[in-house]
């Protein structure tokens, strides 16, 4: 019988298995750290390993539940786990050479693919990945009236149309369509121009290809030791939106009217061709690395693979033309973030602990 216990906020899955001599023996398969019961993903994974459970025919019970039973009868027997941690960088080993020639790597190959690292300017040549807006034929063109705007806000919008048809991203506009567009406070008090695009996605044809499950690509991180995480610039803004399609993007304003020629936000069916993109790029490489949009982490077991792994997905982007965010980018790391969580040799850790 396999049997799962999950204790304060270590959840470890323990199977069973008989020596040579008959004995038995509980070997831990599973640890994920940092996942505390006020969380939604405590819960989440807890659950999902309930489903799991009922399918293998595994007990599943946790630290509160062992306790009552215990108090109730003496003939459970209790299975401790001596779980002991050595300080980052200790599972290299001894040579602490190997951590001097990473460093000397790092700065080889950010030299070496300088040009991934410029911004982006300009539209894309044309490409398979030139984004489609297929809207229904016989729907009414959305051309709603531009939303007024405060003073500070015509301000903000005539320092962001400058930088946009200074990277030749939006261009002026004479379509039928017309989108207005508003402006969000970030949380440091700046203003982000949104374009009201409901009207356009009402009448879009849906893309359903799917985005992936954060669960799915943080379990392809089991036994990884180093980590390199990289961040697409103005990932949208990267990919082509094809020029029989350009005039639905149109966005009109007190002051002018545009419309993009790269992929803007707001569109309905962006993440999902932008999405399937980077899968089509980077699936070579789907075994050492994961990707949720613009997010890319590439994981290793050893020093010396990750060289080669990270040189592959870095080769893999050059030819596919993407461009990497300057500021984002970390290589060959015993720790780093990903959509949220804190990752390292010891497991997966929730928001509380980033």
């Amino acid at each position: 019988m396999h049997h799962m216990v999950d204790s304060d906020n270590v959840l470890h899955l323990l199977e069973k298995e008989h020596s040579a001599d008959g004995r038995v023996a509980f070997v831990p398969r599973l640890a994920l750290k940092g996942l505390w019961p006020q969380q939604g993903r405590y819960r989440e994974v807890h659950n999902h390993w309930k489903a799991v459970a009922r399918v293998a025919s595994i007990n599943l019970i946790s630290a509160e539940e062992t306790s009552r039973s215990m108090a109730k009868s003496s003939k459970y027997k209790i299975f401790v786990l001596d779980v002991q941690e050595r300080k980052v960088g200790e599972e290299i080993g001894e040579d602490e050479s190997l951590l001097a020639d990473l460093g000397k790597w790092r700065i080889q190959i950010r030299r070496e693919l300088d040009d991934l690292f410029q911004p982006p300017k300009g539209v894309p040549p044309p490409g398979e990945h030139d984004f489609r807006i297929h809207t229904d034929p016989s729907a009414k063109v959305p051309h709603p009236q531009p939303y007024r705007m405060t003073q500070s806000e015509r301000a903000e919008f005539e320092v962001q149309i400058r930088k946009l048809l200074a990277n030749r991203w939006v261009t002026d506009s004479h379509s039928h369509y017309a989108a207005p567009i508003n402006f969000m406070k970030k949380p440091d008090a700046t203003l982000r121009m949104c374009v009201d695009y409901r009207g356009l996605n009402k009448i879009t044809a849906k893309d359903r290809y799917p985005l992936p499950y954060i669960e799915d690509l943080l379990d392809k991180l089991h036994g990884a030791l180093v980590f390199t995480k990289l961040d697409l610039a103005s990932g949208y803004h990267q990919v082509r939106v094809h020029p029989d399609d350009c005039h639905k993007t149109g966005f009109i304003a007190p002051d002018g009217f545009h419309e993009y020629k790269v992929i803007p936000f707001g569109l309905a069916n962006a993440p999902a061709a932008f999405m399937r993109m980077m899968h089509k790029i980077l699936h070579p490489h789907r075994r050492n690395a994961i990707v949720y949009l613009d997010d890319i982490l590439i994981f290793s077991k050893t020093l010396a693979e990750h060289k080669a792994h990270v040189e592959g997905v870095l080769r893999a982007l050059r030819n596919a033309r993407l461009r990497l965010s300057e500021s984002k980018y970390v290589f060959g790391t015993l720790e780093t973030s990903f959509v949220g969580f804190r990752v390292n040799r010891y497991g997966i850790h929730g928001r509380k602990h980033l």
